[in-house]
């Protein structure tokens, strides 16, 4: 289904394996060579660029939520490839400094990924000298418990979230991240882990729903 709408839009179609995860570099020189400028971004925008996008994010909800009347404690979210919670963190330790509200990041990691809270790091700490403040010096919150089998492969619990989130609310999540996130999301809440104004942040990814998973 994915690779339906990226033909239909007019991206190239790419073969499987090992010969895709050379594609990307192969059409950015494709595209240098016919004159064009070209920026390659790696998965997830998981870069300093790629992740400022989500300081603004972090930024605007703050924003909406107050005008909402509340201020969230927590934010809950998928990780994959630490771009979303390097740039939440780091846009959390920008409004921190600026208006003296802290909200903590919590990730949960839906890859198996060893090294995700390292890059994590490293990615607010580029973020944090972009922006010009100061890294916050708090450990990176991931929880590991929603992972499974393995990237992509839905569990029992994610199955359960994603429904009752959509029978209750009407709002489809992915079966390879964002059900995962809302699974971690769902037990902490059950458990007493988390209290307080909550917000999850919904990872997109809705084409994921109409692959064929395991």
């Amino acid at each position: 289904m994915v690779a339906v709408v990226l033909l239909a839009l007019g991206a190239p179609g790419l073969a499987g394996g090992a010969r895709q995860a050379a594609a990307p570099a192969q059409v950015a020189a494709a595209a240098a060579a016919e004159g064009r400028r070209v920026r390659l971004i790696p998965v997830g925008g998981s870069e300093p660029l790629g992740a400022w996008g989500h300081v603004l994010a972090l930024l605007e909800a703050a924003d909406q939520a107050r005008s909402l009347g509340f201020e969230p404690d927590t934010i809950v979210l998928p990780t994959a490839t630490g771009g979303t919670q390097a740039g939440l963190v780091a846009g959390a330790a920008r409004r921190a400094a600026e208006a003296g509200r802290r909200v903590t990041i919590h990730g949960i990691a839906v890859h198996p990924d060893p090294d995700l809270e390292t890059k994590v790091a490293g990615l607010v700490a580029a973020l944090a000298e972009m922006g010009g403040f100061a890294a916050p010096d708090a450990p990176i919150l991931l929880d590991r418990g929603q992972v499974g089998p393995g990237y992509g492969v839905p569990t029992d619990a994610s199955r359960e979230a994603a429904a009752l989130l959509a029978r209750s609310e009407g709002i489809l999540v992915d079966p390879i991240y964002t059900a995962k996130a809302l699974a971690g999301l769902v037990a902490r809440i059950r458990d007493g882990r988390l209290r307080g104004p909550v917000v999850f942040w919904h990872a997109g990814g809705t084409p994921g729903i109409f692959e064929s998973l395991g």
